[in-house]
């Protein structure tokens, strides 16, 4: 009987489409989730690399989080894109 592996991801696309090289460049990483529309916590830990990455992105005054979906999804949205009135 053959074996199988499958392997589960819960990022999205265009974050799934980095190479290891982007995943340690702040920008990749941050237009790949921006593209995607969210992240999970999951791939957010998976390297300190990738931690501190999204740590910044948290006090990024372009981004917004939006920490209220279902765990592990933490979805991530332009700023500009922020319609009640509050500051980014």
């Amino acid at each position: 009987m053959a074996k199988r592996a499958y392997v589960c991801t819960f990022s999205g696309a265009a974050f799934d489409s980095l190479s290891a090289r982007q995943r340690r460049d702040y920008g990749e990483v941050k237009a790949a989730v921006l593209v995607d529309g969210r992240f999970s916590a999951f791939d957010a830990t998976s390297t300190a690399a990738l931690a501190r990455i999204f740590d910044r992105m948290e006090r990024d005054h372009e981004v917004v989080m939006d920490h209220g979906q279902s765990y592990p999804w933490i979805g991530v949205a332009p700023a500009s894109t922020r319609t009640d009135g509050g500051e980014a």
